[in-house]
């Protein structure tokens, strides 16, 4: 069984900040099977560097976001902010990272970095973003493998964006398994969404990459093509590298609830949904939603929740408005709406979407739907 420590910020935890917990538990260091439970406010970063212990896969270091202090996908939650440095340094083999808000505010750093040698990491549910974009945007990396020889990753319903690099193992060497990358969905950045360098073999599936200047997925060809399906990519990329049910040259504003206001949702139309593959291993999006939530999967670190068609049973009309058939569109940032204006109780009696609860005392549907 692990050791479970709570890092709360505000106090009344165990430890204050990552750092404290990682320093001043005498046996942390030497002995894997550690969980650090975060809770929200900040949590500072993590140097991993003097650990002596041997994780495998099933005694490991652990850091997440305990229930109800997740991130929302935009903000908030249990955060590691860099500093000078990193907001995880030299993670060993095994280190699982789940439902955190991780910072890079320094100019061309690493957010988060593993250790040189070693496999088995787990990056799941994470928001990882660059606050210092666009000025200090350039040479800096979201997720990144430092010289390593011997990577076997998964990351999993990740948001990654405002790196000039998201996802780099550009330093890697020869001997490397896989990484897979399955439902990470990667915002605007500066320069390559996805590199896949040095690979033997790489996998990715479920990906949205959008944003990049130069390639939304980029393979400097020494690896070999795995499993690459059911990708989008605002360039050709996801198309020109082979695999299956890929969309390439795809406008993010087709795809995303607000991709200006960075809102990374999917649109009620979005050509995301429904149009995954099936992976049993990710069961949820990055907010815990259920896949699939419709017909198929949707591609995206988001699962789309249902559109729903109402009927006004009465058939007649509610207030000024002719009724008889209507569709509601229900995401997590749009307001039940009918041509623009609020749409009454009494006219959505049928609805079954578990998510619209909200009403005033004039029967006017008010706030977000999620």
């Amino acid at each position: 069984m692990p050791t479970i420590k709570t890092i709360k910020p505000a106090g009344g935890g165990d430890y204050t900040t990552l750092q404290d917990w990682w320093d001043s538990y005498a046996s942390l260091e030497a002995n894997a099977g550690q969980w650090a439970e975060c809770y929200v406010g900040e949590c500072g970063p993590l140097d991993m560097t003097t650990h002596t212990g041997t994780p495998d896969s099933g005694d490991y270091y652990m850091v997440y976001g305990a229930a109800d202090n997740w991130h929302d996908g935009s903000s908030g939650g249990a955060i590691m902010t860099s500093g000078a440095t990193t907001a995880i340094k030299a993670a060993p083999s095994y280190t699982r990272v789940y439902n955190m808000h991780l910072i890079l505010d320094n100019s061309g750093g690493v957010c988060v970095q593993f250790n040189n040698t070693g496999s088995g990491w787990q990056i799941h549910g994470c928001l990882i973003v660059n606050s210092t974009a666009p000025a200090g945007q350039e040479f800096s990396t979201g997720i990144a493998w430092v010289a390593n020889t011997n990577i076997t990753s998964s990351l999993k319903n990740n948001v990654i964006k405002g790196f000039y690099t998201d996802i780099n193992a550009g330093g890697v060497g020869t001997g490397i398994v896989n990484i897979w990358q399955q439902t990470c969905e990667v915002g605007p950045n500066g320069n390559v969404g996805i590199s896949f360098a040095g690979f033997q073999t790489y996998n990715a599936i479920n990906n949205i990459v959008v944003g990049a200047s130069n390639a939304n997925f980029q393979d400097d060809g020494n690896g070999t093509l795995g499993t690459f399906d059911n990708n989008i990519s605002e360039d050709a990329t996801a198309g020109a590298l082979g695999g299956s049910d890929n969309q390439d040259t795809v406008d993010p504003t087709s795809i995303f609830t607000d991709y200006a206001g960075e809102d990374y949702t999917l649109s009620n139309t979005s050509v995301a949904r429904n149009a995954g593959f099936t992976i049993p291993s990710v069961s949820t999006d990055i907010l815990g939603v259920a896949r699939p939530q419709s017909t198929a999967y949707d591609i995206g670190a988001f699962e789309g929740l249902p559109v729903d068609e109402v009927v006004n049973t009465s058939g007649g009309t509610t207030g000024n408005q002719s009724m008889g058939r209507i569709t509601v569109y229900v995401n997590r940032s749009t307001q039940l709406s009918y041509d623009g204006a609020s749409a009454k109780q009494s006219t959505i009696a049928s609805i079954t979407n578990k998510y619209i609860d909200n009403f005033d005392d004039t029967n006017y549907y008010q706030g977000d739907s999620g």
